[in-house]
């Protein structure tokens, strides 16, 4: 009797949990709204989100921060972000209790709406957003519900998990497929599962470039992984799907050597003009068999001291610029100590900032380098009906 009246008081504090989580501070997102990030501020969830937060202005050209709202908040609070990039943020707490001196300190506009109030650069007009996705019912085991985003223009959104090690966004999606590659260590970039497949494929145009080539056969898909070496960036390309042997390798390495060091013929036409000639000549390519820790490999001279490597490496082929990368690659496995470390896409943020040079950007757009700070990197999980996307803490 006990055991059930104790599954009883359970289910009703879940029911009660979920039931007052509907979402409704959507109610108060501005028009045009594309993003709606609500948060779910409790004594497990605020310590690590007025970390993530610190620094990070919560409303257009004010600098007002979490730090400086968290004593007057009850439970929940919402950030929103509307197409010309406005953001906006509505919180759990009435006029009366926020200080005028602090409003006036950053020269905010308040808008009152039920039990919330809108903070703002400016009034604006108010028609609120879906809330598109419901509060988990069944708690996770070793994380912690910390809110949800929704994208209200394309309806999509999911829920937002924190755990001692990583963030987690559970995006709904009707993807049902599932991928993995290895774990190689100091990785910035790993893109799983690139396929030419139908004529939507993001890889098709590339189709031009060659003919009857293993990177451009129907059956193949790649996965490619990126990393910051001594010498440069480093990339390596796996192929899976063709049958791999050292013929296909060898003939795969002669066209990358031709391609790289084509040879310039130059005629005089009888008229006395001259006619350049660019000749790709494969066949002349010379091919060096070389050993390595991933077994026996093959290596081609690309110019200027570099050159491709390649290998056969369980039912795939490698190919690198870096003997390295291919050795760590071909030694790795799919087993982490870290249960952050879900390997299908992987990015390491500060890559990405250092390539897009992020001070050319938009101003609002430049707090992704305040927003990503926290982690150390983000992978993509590709489940049967959802994306979960994995923000390793640092």
């Amino acid at each position: 009797m006990a055991s059930v009246l104790l599954i009883g008081a359970f289910m009703a504090f879940r029911l009660g949990a979920w039931w007052f989580s509907r979402g409704v501070i959507f109610s108060l997102a501005p028009s045009d709204t594309i993003l709606a990030i609500e948060l779910h501020l409790n004594e497990k969830t605020k310590p690590f989100l007025t970390q993530w937060l610190a620094g990070i202005p919560l409303i257009s050209e004010r600098e007002l921060e979490l730090e400086d709202l968290s004593q007057y908040i009850h439970g929940d609070m919402a950030i929103f972000v509307t197409k010309n990039g406005e953001r906006s943020v509505a919180v759990r707490t009435s006029k009366g209790e926020l200080p005028n001196d602090l409003l006036t300190q950053y020269g905010i506009s308040v808008q009152e709406q039920g039990g919330f109030i809108l903070l703002s650069s400016a009034l604006m007009p108010i028609t609120g957003a879906p809330a598109l996705t419901h509060r988990p019912f069944l708690p996770s085991i070793g994380e912690v519900w910390l809110g949800r985003v929704v994208f209200p223009d394309i309806e999509s959104g999911g829920n937002l998990f924190v755990s001692e090690e990583e963030m987690t966004f559970d995006l709904h999606t009707s993807r049902k497929t599932s991928i993995e590659s290895n774990i190689v260590e100091n990785t910035s970039l790993s893109l799983a599962d690139l396929t030419w497949g139908d004529e939507e494929s993001s890889l098709d145009g590339l189709k031009r470039l060659s003919t009857n080539s293993l990177f451009l056969q129907k059956e193949t898909h790649v996965n490619i992984v990126m990393r910051s070496g001594e010498q440069g960036l480093e990339t390596l390309i796996e192929v899976l799907g063709s049958e791999p042997d050292s013929n296909t390798i060898i003939q795969e390495l002669e066209k990358i050597g031709a391609f790289a060091r084509p040879s310039l013929v130059t005629q005089t036409l009888p008229d006395g003009s001259r006619l350049e000639e660019i000749l790709v000549q494969p066949d002349l390519v010379s091919v060096e068999e070389v050993s390595t820790s991933a077994g026996l490999s093959y290596r081609v001279p690309t110019g200027g001291g570099e050159s491709i490597i390649a290998t056969v490496h369980g039912g795939s082929i490698l190919f690198s610029n870096s003997q390295e990368l291919l050795e760590s690659y071909a030694g790795a496995t799919q087993d982490s100590s870290s249960t952050c470390s879900v390997l299908t896409n992987w990015l390491d943020p500060t890559f990405l900032l250092l390539q897009t040079q992020s001070e050319y950007l938009n101003p609002d757009l430049a707090l992704i380098s305040q927003i990503v700070d926290e982690f150390s990197a983000i992978s993509f999980e590709v489940k049967k009906y959802s994306t979960i996307v994995h923000f390793c803490r640092t």
